[in-house]
C-alpha cells in the first residue's frame, strides 16, 4: 500500500501492514460505523460535500443514567452524616448553655464599678479597637515598640533611618492578671508611645523593654542626645548661654520626640524616659485618671473639688478617653504642688496609693500636699509647680505648641521647667491646658547600684544601694519581674500599710 501524505512515521515504516480506517479495518472505520447513525454536526454543509461524514472525534451526546440513591452504600453514608451532625449540634448547645450573658470583658468591667449602667464604661471604651476575645497572640517582630488608647494607625517608618524600635511579644500578656488583659493600657489610649533612650544605656533599654513586654505595652524608641552633639547654631534665638551639656541633650531629645509626633500627625502620643517604673495595676489607675481628667477639662477654669463617686455619669468624650481639648497630661514626675484654689478630683480608698508618710516628692523635707486628704487618696488636678518629665502625653495641638515655643523660640531652662511654664503660662509663655495626678503614676526606678549611674543629665553622689526601689509605686512591675515571668500573682508590695 502506498504511503499517504498524512501518515505518521510509524505508518510509513510499516507499509502495507498498516490498517487504515478508511479501508474499513482500523479504529477509524469502527468509529464511523459506531457513530454513523448519529446526527452530523455539519448540517450546514451541502448534501454533496465530501466532508459530510461525521468526525470520529466529534463529542457525542452522553446518555445520562439516573444515579441510584437508594443503595446500601449510599444509605450508610447518609446515616453517618446524620449522626455526626447531631453530635456537633449537641456540643454547640452545651457550650452555648454554659456561656455567660456578658462577655469576659463586660464582666470584668462591671465588677470594678458599683453602677453597672455607668456611662463611664462607655468613656473607657471610647475609640478603642475591639479585638476578638479568643484571638491568639501574634509572634513578635524583632525590634519594634509602640504604646496607647486609640486606634493605632499603620504608618511607614522608612523616613526615620535612625529610628530604633522593639516590638513586644503580645503572647506575654498571659503573664498578667486577668484584669490587665482587657485593661486600658497606654497602648489603647494613645496613638503612639515614644521612649527616649541614649543608645549607650543598654541597661535602661533592656529594663524598659522587659517591663513593657509583661505589661502588654508597645513602645517606639527615640534616640537620646548627648549635649556635646548639640551645636550652638541650632539653639533657639533666645537661649541661656550657660546651660550644661546634660540639659541641652535632654532638651534636644524631647524636641526630637515632639517633632516626630508633629511629623506623623499622631492625634495623641505618650512620651516616657527609659528609667521609669509603674504599678502592675496600671490599667486600673488609667481608668480612674481618664474619668478625673475628663471631668476636670469640662470646666477647666472652675476652682471646685469633686469626688470620683459623684462624676461617673458624664457624657463620653469625643476626641480622647481622657477628655477633650487638652495639651499635656503629666503622669510621671518627681513631684507636684496643688494650687489653692484649684480644680481637683479625688479618688479615695485607692489601694494602689501608699500611706501618706510613704509618699515621696522632690523635697521630702516639706510637708506633703497629700496630708490634706484622707489616706490612700489620689488627686487629679491642673499642673502647678510640677517637675521632671518622666512620662507625659501630648495632643497634636500640644505637640505643635511645644515644638514652636520650646524648640524654636526660647530655651531658658531645663526642659521640665519649661514644660511647667508652658502649662502655667509663666516666663512669657501662654497658658495651656495641662492635667497631672498625685501621687504620680510613673516614677524613677532606682537599681541596686551607685546613684552616680542613675542619670546622664546630672551627677548624684552616694553609696551603693542595698536594694532596688521605686518611689510611690506599690506593686512595681520591675521589682515583681521574676513573679510576672513565672505567671505568679502574689506580688510584692514595697510600700505596705503599717
Amino acid at each position: 500500500m502506498p504511503d499517504k501524505d498524512c501518515d505518521c512515521s510509524q505508518c510509513k515504516t510499516a507499509g502495507a501492514d498498516v490498517t487504515r480506517g478508511r479501508e474499513g479495518r482500523g479504529r477509524y472505520a469502527r468509529e464511523i460505523r459506531t457513530r454513523g447513525s448519529r446526527q452530523s454536526s455539519y448540517d450546514s454543509l451541502p448534501p454533496d460535500s465530501p466532508h459530510l461524514t461525521i468526525s470520529p472525534w466529534h463529542r457525542a451526546e452522553i446518555d445520562c443514567k439516573e444515579k441510584k440513591w437508594d443503595t446500601p452504600t449510599r444509605r450508610q453514608a447518609d446515616d453517618a452524616w446524620i449522626i455526626e451532625h447531631e453530635r456537633r449540634m449537641s456540643d454547640l448547645d452545651e457550650k452555648t448553655s454554659n456561656m455567660s450573658i456578658n462577655s469576659p470583658r463586660e464582666s470584668r468591667q462591671k465588677s470594678r464599678r458599683t453602677s453597672p449602667t455607668s456611662s463611664y464604661e462607655r468613656v473607657i471604651e471610647a475609640d478603642e479597637v475591639e479585638e476578638p476575645e479568643e484571638m491568639q497572640p501574634t509572634p513578635a517582630k524583632p525590634r519594634a515598640i509602640k504604646m496607647l488608647p486609640y486606634e493605632i494607625s499603620e504608618e511607614s517608618d522608612k523616613s526615620h533611618s535612625r529610628r530604633r524600635s522593639h516590638k513586644t511579644d503580645r503572647s506575654t500578656q498571659h503573664f498578667m492578671p486577668h484584669y490587665q488583659e482587657a485593661a486600658i493600657t497606654p497602648r489603647r489610649r494613645f496613638q503612639k508611645v515614644l521612649a527616649i533612650n541614649l543608645p549607650g544605656r543598654t541597661d535602661h533599654h533592656d529594663g524598659l523593654v522587659l517591663a513593657a513586654a509583661v505589661s502588654g505595652i508597645e513602645l517606639e524608641f527615640v534616640d537620646g542626645v548627648l549635649g556635646k552633639d548639640v551645636a550652638d547654631k541650632v539653639l533657639p534665638p533666645s537661649h541661656v548661654h550657660d546651660l550644661n551639656a546634660g540639659t541641652k541633650g535632654a532638651w534636644r531629645a524631647h524636641m526630637n520626640a515632639l517633632s516626630r509626633v508633629v511629623e506623623n500627625g499622631w492625634s495623641t502620643a505618650f512620651i516616657i524616659e527609659d528609667d521609669v517604673d509603674w504599678d502592675v495595676r496600671l490599667h486600673q489607675q488609667l481608668q480612674d485618671f481618664a474619668l478625673g481628667s475628663d471631668y476636670l477639662l469640662r470646666e477647666y477654669r472652675q476652682d471646685t473639688q469633686a469626688s470620683a463617686s459623684s462624676i461617673q455619669h458624664f457624657l463620653t468624650p469625643e476626641t480622647s478617653p481622657y477628655g477633650d481639648d487638652w495639651d499635656v497630661l503629666w503622669l510621671g514626675h518627681c513631684g507636684s504642688c496643688i494650687a489653692s484654689p484649684t480644680r481637683t478630683v479625688l479618688f479615695e480608698n485607692d489601694e494602689t496609693v501608699p500611706e501618706i508618710n510613704k509618699i515621696s516628692s522632690f523635697d521630702n523635707r516639706e510637708r506633703s500636699f497629700m496630708q490634706a486628704y484622707p489616706q490612700h487618696t489620689r488627686v487629679v488636678t491642673r499642673v502647678y509647680d510640677t517637675t521632671c518629665t518622666l512620662a507625659y502625653a501630648v495632643s497634636q495641638r500640644g505637640a505643635r505648641a511645644l515644638l514652636y515655643e520650646l524648640g524654636l523660640q526660647k530655651l531658658n531652662a531645663p526642659f521640665d521647667n519649661m514644660l511647667r511654664d508652658f502649662c502655667e503660662g509663666q516666663s512669657g509663655r501662654g497658658e495651656h491646658k495641662c492635667v497631672t495626678v498625685l501621687p504620680q503614676l510613673f516614677d524613677h526606678h532606682r537599681r541596686a547600684v551607685s546613684p552616680a549611674f542613675d542619670s546622664d543629665i546630672s551627677f548624684h553622689p552616694g553609696d551603693v544601694r542595698e536594694k532596688a526601689t521605686t518611689d510611690n509605686v506599690r506593686w512595681s512591675v520591675r521589682l515583681n519581674m521574676a513573679k510576672l515571668l513565672r505567671g505568679e500573682t502574689d506580688y510584692e508590695d514595697q510600700w505596705p500599710d503599717g
